[in-house]
């Protein structure tokens, strides 16, 4: 069990993350934001984080606690979310039971043994050309369709700026009045709709469309 979260306020984005360190602390990855700047910063660290300041300023903020769900393994930023493909990042929570069939069929090359890998290389590899966002958006429900499994999910894109949400299977919370996320529920975030895929423009949680429900359980 894993936790994702975000938000445009750094006080609300600690809280969150505080929140969400109780669903994993192993490991944690944050993605800090400057859409205006068009700059992003990651990072990643072993156990939990104490925080006092943004270590960048930023306009959005995003997070990552992490519980593995393999087998026990040493920290390494490789297997640490978020992870990144290309101009794709995301962060995970959940289970993708075919993440191995998906890689051999696309990209037998693929090096990483952690499930959530596989989705932005697939992402990566669709993205041969310059795209409209339009079309970006129907990639990224593509991608999302072939998964078995359970996610909540952020997926952010470096080119096009525009950061994703979805969940299927998982929870996921959020407040469309300040963009904030979660995979915990506090007050005043609202369940996410399941089975559709939003993007955060504009200031608001704007739905993209429909996702297919290929999960056949539900964690927490």
């Amino acid at each position: 069990m894993c936790g994702i979260y975000g938000s445009t306020c750094f006080a609300q984005f600690k809280k969150l993350y505080n929140l969400n360190v109780n669903r994993g602390n192993f490991a944690s990855g944050h993605v800090y934001l400057d859409r205006e700047g068009k700059s992003i910063h990651i990072s990643k660290s072993p156990g939990q984080v104490k925080y006092t300041e943004p270590p960048v300023e930023a306009s959005y903020y995003m997070g990552h606690t992490q519980s593995p769900t393999g087998s026990n393994r040493e920290y390494h930023p490789s297997t640490t979310h978020p992870f990144e493909s290309g101009n794709w990042l995301i962060g995970h929570n959940g289970v993708i039971n075919n993440w191995r069939q998906l890689a051999e069929k696309y990209i037998p090359n693929h090096k990483c043994t952690v499930d959530t890998s596989i989705v932005p290389a697939l992402l990566e590899m669709y993205i041969a050309a310059r795209h409209t966002i339009e079309e970006v958006d129907l990639i990224v429900q593509k991608v999302l369709n072939m998964i078995r499994g359970t996610y909540g999910v952020f997926i952010y894109n470096k080119v096009y700026d525009v950061l994703y949400v979805a969940r299927c299977g998982s929870t996921m919370f959020f407040n469309d009045k300040n963009m904030a996320f979660s995979s915990t529920q506090v007050p005043g975030l609202d369940s996410l709709p399941e089975h559709i895929l939003y993007k955060i423009v504009n200031e608001k949680f704007t739905k993209v469309g429909a996702l297919k429900n290929n999960s056949s359980f539900i964690i927490f």
